[in-house]
């Protein structure tokens, strides 16, 4: 379907991924706060990918993910869960497939607030009166601390800054993508884990009946002089470390991995290898399994965004130096919004193996497609030609429902009117005013010219069309004067069918001498015609029946 195929990153070139992950991250959250967060209907939300928005709930009573002593809460329950329902490959991703060639993948999201001050050391800085506070989580590369800040940034303009580390396991050991090494109570081997660290660079917070207590924002501290419903932080740094894993599942056998880190999913085939998988859920796996790593989780979404992933920042915004009132369940909705933008950016993925990526012209993009489908005959093909990809400019239509469409609609346009016509007909045929404009068509017209020169025995006298009720009744015929011509219709005596038409121009002489001429017409048969038409033999003589009938005669 696309040229492109699927695209991966040149490790070696470190600006290109920077730039693909950041407009990946950009795309994923502009389609998020569109669709995601909002019902408006548009081409964007319903027409680009198979699913607006995937299907998810939250589960807001959950375990510790790590050790009990690293999360902030003591209780039983100190964290929250974002799962994805069993998300379906054609139906929420568009792989075509029937039923039986299909795949399922669920995402799975536990994020808590840490202990923090637990955690934390002040050491001194090179700089004279400088002091670094450094939370340790695990050692970086560079060094020992996870995150730190110095107390000089409080001469700076208040302002968050948003951070992140993570550790991504592969085969139940940190990868070298990892940027940290999780202290014992923080690792895990089964999930990606993310730290995400907020330095709040003294960001005044206005209380929201009282102070702000929540953990990721708490500003708890005295009122500021001039604004006393504005609080100072309570802390330079807090964080809220989060699991993400993954399962694959095999609809028709009902058969499902364990949950999984990222690096793991690559390695479906093992975790598969006794589902007899048809060759399209092959494909179908193998496209999610790469999507998977190309989205990311938790990290891939702070890292690319940086503190516009900060829906306070957003809603209910920043103004001046000032956070506007946020509730004390903040955090909540923070982590709810970096999991929504983790879905899109898994969502927008797949279609990128249609399609390619956002730009192509990036230099060190290269086709991965051949090494994740390496010795597995056609697949680079089946993959491409199954992603559904909508296209603007093509329409699909049902052919026997446009032809039933056009059946009806035809119908309806050419029937209805007449009926319509006929059924205003019928009920208004008492009507004088019908009645009138009906006299005054043609053939009403010519009937009352016919019955005034004697021709009786109509019916349908209110309709357009007048008739006859005897087909044989004479109707009379035109006779001519001569000297100036002078057309008229009477109503003649019957003639023979073999008989000659007059010639019209030429007089009753020329009729073969055997029609009367108009002079010699009957009296009785003129007196008759006066009686029937024109009321009696007193009728005035300035009626036009009357004096038409008396020139005749």
């Amino acid at each position: 379907m696309a040229a492109y195929a699927n695209l991966y990153i040149n490790p070696d070139s470190y600006t290109t991924a920077a730039t693909l992950l950041t407009n990946q991250s950009w795309e994923a959250v502009m389609y998020v706060d569109t669709c995601y967060n909002g019902d408006a209907p548009s081409t964007l939300c319903d027409r680009y990918l198979a699913q607006r928005r995937l299907p998810t709930f939250a589960l807001f009573a959950n375990p510790c993910p790590f050790a009990e002593d690293v999360c902030l809460y003591k209780n039983k329950y100190p964290a929250y869960k974002w799962q994805t329902e069993k998300l379906d490959s054609h139906k929420d991703f568009g792989i075509n497939a029937p039923p039986n060639d299909r795949i399922q993948l669920q995402r799975t999201t536990i994020c808590a607030p840490l202990d923090v001050n637990r955690f934390t050391n002040t050491t001194a800085g090179i700089e004279t009166d400088e002091k670094i506070t450094g939370v340790y989580f695990g050692p970086k590369s560079s060094s020992e601390y996870t995150f730190m800040v110095s107390n000089y940034e409080r001469v700076a303009k208040p302002a968050y800054h948003l951070d992140v580390v993570w550790s991504h396991p592969a085969n139940g050991s940190s990868a070298w993508s990892s940027t940290f090494i999780p202290i014992a109570g923080l690792s895990r081997n089964d999930a990606d884990v993310s730290v995400v660290f907020l330095n709040n660079h003294m960001m005044p917070i206005k209380g929201l009946d009282g102070p702000c207590r929540d953990p990721f924002f708490s500003a708890t501290n005295q009122a500021l002089l001039n604004h006393k419903d504005y609080y100072w932080p309570d802390k330079p740094i807090t964080a809220i470390g989060c699991t993400d894993q993954y399962a694959f599942g095999n609809p028709v056998t009902g058969q499902w991995t364990k949950p999984m880190a990222t690096l793991d999913a690559p390695d479906w085939g093992n975790y598969t290898k006794d589902w007899n998988l048809s060759a399209k859920q092959t494909a179908a796996i193998a496209s999610l399994a790469w999507s998977i790593g190309a989205s990311g989780g938790t990290d891939r979404v702070i890292l690319g965004l940086e503190t516009e992933a900060l829906l306070a920042k957003k809603n209910p915004g920043v103004f001046s130096g000032f956070q506007n009132p946020i509730p004390n369940d903040q955090w909540k909705k923070e982590v709810g919004y970096w999991f929504n933008i983790s879905l899109a950016k898994l969502q927008l993925s797949l279609i990128s193996i249609a399609i390619g990526p956002l730009d192509p012209t990036l230099s060190d993009l290269q086709n991965f497609l051949p090494s994740l489908t390496a010795d597995i005959k056609d697949l680079a093909q089946l993959i491409c030609s199954l992603q559904k990809v909508h296209n603007v400019e093509f329409r699909n239509y049902n052919f026997v429902g446009f032809i039933v469409f056009l059946v009806i609609g035809g119908g309806v346009v050419l029937v209805l009117p007449l009926l319509v016509q006929c059924l205003i007909i019928q009920l208004s045929k008492q009507s004088r005013y019908v009645l009138y404009w009906t006299s005054y068509g043609a053939l009403q017209l010519q009937r009352m010219a016919m019955e005034a020169a004697g021709v009786n025995g109509w019916e349908r006298l209110e309709d357009n069309i007048p008739r006859l009720n005897s087909l044989d009744a004479p109707a009379g015929d035109l006779i001519v004067q001569n000297q100036p011509p002078h057309p008229r219709w009477a109503l003649l005596p019957l003639r023979p069918l073999d008989e000659a038409d007059p010639l019209i121009g030429q007089g009753a002489e020329a009729f073969n001498g055997e029609i009367i001429g108009l002079n010699d017409l009957p009296r009785q048969s003129t007196e008759d015609i006066l009686h029937l038409n024109a009321g009696g033999p007193n009728q005035p003589e300035n009626t036009i029946i009357s004096t038409e009938l008396r020139t005749i005669g």
